[in-house]
């Protein structure tokens, strides 16, 4: 094959693979069934593409090439202009492909994360996490990202943190409705309850997420004070004990909310007494009826937590102290001085 024969197939093999990368691109309808052959392939042709546009730049051929791709397009019939400078960032426009398509199952776009971190540095994708969180990116995807990050000895983001922040600007913008919108949103998503909790925790000594706090604290005493009887059950069975008893440590509101709680399902309750060889006394929790609210274990759990902030030795303490005292005074009496009784152990 002649020289100059040899360079038209190039030229033409690589126009092709422009034209590849934009049909995967646009259509992404293979992104559903994809496979992980046909995430790294997809990957690695993006890789190509970013490296023979840099190869152009020094030699100032950006311009030329441009003019016989877009003649090559629209002899094809694209109506729709490409800017050539979009394929300096190939592997971006793929990864946000995969990440913009709700279709796309978790373990592809996983492996899509994981196949731009093969190619690109861990900076670059924190840097298009941080632009596409401007855009509005959903926060599965989100999680997916920055658990990629972590996997990968990048910087230990905490969904939190990104979380706090995006929301700090959004109030401050004047879109405190749409913070009311997603927390919402992610209160009904058990994967993400904790996340809500650990920003309610988090320390802010200038008070600048007071505003995203209050939407959050506002959100979910929302939810406990309607008596959705299984809500604070979903929160017991999501959330660490530790960030729980931080969170009604911190928000008597919502302290006061759990106790309520607590008095609404004892009815349903009863406690069986035991003493061990060491004549220690253990409880067990039994639920009364298979319609109860709660079963016998997750109301031990309930138990665990108040215990844990009984034993708080602050104002916490105090308040349920005086809460069991009153309750010992009232109806019922016998299950109230055996939580305290387990509190006090």
């Amino acid at each position: 094959m002649m020289a100059d024969e040899k360079n038209t197939k190039n030229v033409k093999d690589t126009i092709e693979y422009f034209d590849t990368f934009l049909k995967l691109n646009e259509d992404t309808v293979w992104m559903e069934s994809a496979t992980g052959t046909d995430v790294k392939s997809a990957f690695k042709l993006a890789s190509f593409l970013e490296k023979f546009y840099h190869s152009l730049e020094p030699h100032n051929r950006l311009l030329s090439f441009e003019r016989i791709i877009c003649g090559w397009w629209k002899s094809r019939g694209r109506t729709n202009p490409v800017d050539i400078s979009v394929f300096e960032e190939s592997c971006d426009l793929m990864l946000i492909a995969f990440l913009n398509n709700p279709k796309a199952r978790d373990e592809i776009v996983l492996l899509a994360i994981n196949e731009y971190l093969k190619l690109c540095s861990k900076t670059r994708l924190e840097e298009l996490l941080d632009t596409l969180l401007t855009e509005g990116i959903s926060y599965r995807i989100l999680f997916l990202a920055l658990s990629s990050l972590k996997n990968n000895g990048g910087k230990q983001i905490d969904l939190e943190v990104v979380l706090t922040s995006v929301w700090c600007k959004k109030i401050e913008c004047g879109n405190k409705h749409i913070v009311q919108k997603q927390v919402s949103e992610l209160l009904n998503d058990n994967k993400y309850i904790e996340t809500l909790m650990k920003i309610l925790c988090m320390k802010d000594e200038l008070g600048e997420k007071n505003n995203v706090k209050l939407v959050i604290l506002e959100t979910v005493l929302t939810r406990v004070n309607s008596w959705e009887e299984t809500f604070w059950c979903v929160l017991l069975n999501n959330v660490d004990q530790a960030v729980l008893r931080n969170v009604c440590t911190i928000f008597s509101d919502l302290l006061s909310a759990l106790l309520s709680f607590i008095v609404y399902i004892s009815k349903d309750v009863s406690c069986a007494c035991r003493c061990g060889p060491d004549e220690r006394t253990s409880y067990q929790w039994i639920a009364k009826s298979k319609t109860s609210v709660v079963s016998g274990q997750e109301f031990e759990t309930i138990v665990k937590l108040l215990t844990s902030l009984y034993q708080s030795r602050s104002r916490t303490r105090v308040h349920i102290r005086q809460w069991l005292t009153d309750l010992k005074n009232g109806p019922f009496c016998t299950i109230w001085e055996d939580i305290e009784a387990v509190c006090e152990s």
